[in-house]
């Protein structure tokens, strides 16, 4: 699949912008299946909490919910490994791109 078409994809499926709940000062943020396991397989010490929250919608990817702190640090440690990816990695370097562009909008980065 092509990066652009990715892309389009990308935010066709999680158009909508991340939410607020009030209630629950929660922020979510739609990611797909292998950002996921991404994530998991890295286990960060931040994303516990985010990866327990993991939701599938409808086949188009999974939601994660969690706190804009945790939204922050998950992000950073993301982009921190991404820009530090050995040449022959190209494909972890872009999910993690993927898992940044995900969160930019809970962190108030569009």
């Amino acid at each position: 699949m092509s990066h652009q078409r990715h892309r389009d994809d990308r935010r066709r499926l999680f158009a909508q912008p991340p939410r607020f709940q009030e209630a629950a000062h929660a922020w979510q943020a739609g990611i797909s299946g292998a950002e996921l396991a991404l994530l998991k397989k890295l286990d960060y010490p931040c994303s516990e909490a985010v990866l327990a929250s993991a939701t599938l919608i409808e086949d188009e990817g999974f939601e994660l919910t969690g706190t804009k702190d945790e939204f922050e640090s998950l992000a950073g440690f993301a982009a921190g490994d991404a820009n530090h990816c050995r040449a022959n990695a190209k494909r972890r370097q872009q999910l993690l791109y993927n898992i940044c562009e995900a969160l930019e909008p809970a962190l108030g980065c569009l």
